[in-house]
């Protein structure tokens, strides 16, 4: 039976009505999660956009402080660069006067030992006039300017000054650059470089290789002796103080002399000097410009990777050897310096003896620059006799050293001319004029043709040429070469001015051929007078300035032409040559033996 239960209030009131579980949390925990998430997000925003803000702001800070640090290495290397080439201009002024494009470039000293001004005494002294103090200059300069504007900044952070130093920085180092690459060009003629590259004008149109109408009979030699850095002024006492070439002067008294001899306002430089006055034209690349092809490791001389040196071109070595001369060369210097030596065998010389070939003979009277004249000229008379006495028909070309820039005291020579440089002139011409007195006495002049002539003139930076340091650099480079000429039939001449690449022609005159129209390359033989050549295109027609413009012309149709070996060369269009009828280099073999050299004969 079953049995009711009454109600049992307790367990009404104990037992709980189920609830969801923590109905608290339940109600107010999606309240309170949204209003926290909203808060979150509320706040972060602005965060979000701050931050999407700083980012280019800091990347364009960071830019700019990049460019700030490129802005001033930049600003520093031009004012560097301007301050070294504006110095370097007031260094090769005074060192070397006026100078063009070419010849800096093909004498600036070369890693490799092989040309160049290798003179270790001016190199020094460029690095510290030239590199050196004006670098220092400009750093003591640069600190001092740093500071002011640093102090400048902090008693006006805000003013005119503060905010435009960086363009005040850059225009400064912008003049800098610009104030030394103005004066570097002009000191160097770089206009008339680049006028050289962009004229019509040509050597080519004033060239014309030698055509001999006629050979002596009885042929004279000949004796070249080039004086270094030789002005005429020298021998001046209203000039000088002194006739330093009193001695030279007295030995040559009646000799002939051309009255205006100059450099062409090309190249006045030694090589400049010779090829000029033995071709009839200057030394110049294929190109027509000091930029050559050069293979890898050759310097930056005129001829470096050849093998031969302006083959094609017809120059007096090469004319008297096919007439059956013997040609020899002896000189101080290293025959490889600006390939001299190269250029010499090329063109007819059977012997070339140099510094190194002192050297080995055991020579010990040397200076950085070679062997001294008072030893060069000793070897010479033996030389000369030895030439002289095998009745053959010679050439003998000598250079002088003892003069050249710096001068070197070999300790022969006594200082009672008003220093080392004066007194070395001296000297130099006591040992030349005693060279001749010697040949004279010997009988040597009795068939022998003299030439004396400076190779260039001398560079302003020489104490001896204090003369010329005010003179404008057009009037410098028209001062006349010294030079005296002897021949025993005797010498009149029809011009007496005119450059040296008129004394090619005129020593094959004075020797006794015949030339057409006393034309050789593009010099016209000074014997010739100008009314002989008047309707044909010649130098003889030019103003200096005129000149200057030819001589600096690439004319690399011209120059093409006469780097090719002899067997390639075609005679520019219009151009009558007997390169033919000229034997290439070694085809003649009946010379006389060279000479020998005895280091026992060392006084």
């Amino acid at each position: 039976m079953s049995r009711s239960v009454p109600n049992d209030p307790i367990n009404e009131t104990t037992t709980p009505t189920p609830q969801p579980d923590n109905p608290v949390r339940q109600t107010t925990s999606p309240s309170v999660q949204d209003t926290s998430n909203q808060g979150i997000s509320e706040q972060d925003a602005p965060c979000e956009e701050i931050s999407e803000q700083q980012t280019p702001a800091r990347a364009a800070n960071t830019d700019r402080r990049v460019l700030g640090i490129v802005g001033k290495v930049l600003g520093w290397l031009l004012a560097i660069l301007g301050v070294i080439l504006f110095a370097s201009s007031i260094w090769v002024t005074k060192t070397f006067g006026p100078v063009n494009v070419h010849q800096l470039l093909a004498n600036l000293p070369s890693v490799n030992g092989g040309g160049g001004n290798g003179d270790p005494e001016t190199i020094r002294s460029y690095f510290v006039e030239a590199v050196a103090i004006p670098v220092a200059l400009l750093a003591a300069l640069g600190c001092f300017y740093y500071v002011a504007v640093h102090r400048i900044r902090q008693r006006s952070p805000h003013g005119w000054f503060a905010r435009h130093r960086g363009v005040i920085s850059a225009l400064l180092s912008l003049a800098l650059f610009a104030g030394g690459t103005t004066s570097m060009a002009s000191s160097i003629r770089l206009a008339a470089y680049i006028r050289g590259i962009f004229t019509e004008e040509t050597l080519a149109n004033y060239y014309k290789e030698p055509v001999i109408l006629s050979e002596p009979i009885e042929k004279k030699n000949l004796v070249i002796i080039y004086l270094e850095s030789m002005d005429d002024a020298f021998g001046q006492e209203e000039i000088m103080g002194e006739d330093l070439l009193r001695s030279l002067d007295e030995s040559t008294q009646g000799w002939a002399s051309i009255d205006l001899l100059q450099n062409n306002p090309y190249y006045g430089y030694t090589m400049g000097g010779v090829v000029d006055s033995m071709c009839g034209t200057p030394p110049k690349p294929a190109d027509g410009m000091v930029i050559t092809e050069a293979p890898d490791g050759a310097n930056n001389q005129i001829g470096d990777g050849e093998q031969s040196f302006m083959p094609s071109a017809v120059c007096l070595g090469d004319i008297l050897r096919g007439s059956g001369y013997s040609n020899v060369y002896m000189g101080g210097a290293p025959s490889s310096f600006a390939n001299k030596g190269m250029f010499l065998r090329t063109h007819g010389y059977d012997t070339v003896i140099g510094r190194d070939e002192w050297v080995a003979a055991g020579e010990t009277e040397l200076s950085g620059w070679g062997l001294s004249d008072r030893r060069l000229f000793e070897e010479a008379k033996l030389t000369v006799k030895e030439l002289h006495d095998a009745e053959q028909p010679f050439t003998f070309t000598t250079i002088t050293l003892d003069n050249h820039s710096p001068v070197h005291d070999f300790g022969h020579c006594p200082d009672i001319s008003g220093g080392l440089e004066r007194s070395t002139l001296r000297c130099q011409s006591e040992i030349v004029a005693d060279f001749i007195d010697y040949m004279k006495g010997e009988g040597i002049l009795e068939d022998t043709v003299v030439v004396v002539m400076a190779d260039h003139l001398a560079f302003t930076s020489a104490s001896v040429a204090e003369y010329k340091m005010d003179m404008r650099s057009e009037e410098q480079e028209q001062l006349p070469l010294y030079n005296r000429i002897w021949s025993p039939d005797g010498v009149e001449f029809a011009r007496t001015e005119g450059i040296n690449a008129n004394m090619y022609p005129t020593m094959l005159e004075l020797l006794g051929y015949e030339l057409q129209d006393g034309r050789a390359g593009v010099g016209v033989a000074f014997q010739v007078p100008a009314t002989t050549v008047a309707g044909q295109r010649t130098i003889l027609d030019l103003n200096f300035d005129d000149l200057a413009n030819l001589f600096n012309s690439s004319s690399s149709d011209l120059y093409r032409e006469l780097w090719k070996p002899r067997e390639e060369q075609e005679v520019p269009t219009g151009q009558a040559g007997t390169l033919n009828e000229v034997p290439a280099s070694g085809a003649v073999t009946n010379q006389a033996p060279a000479p020998k050299m005895d280091p026992t004969k060392n006084p």
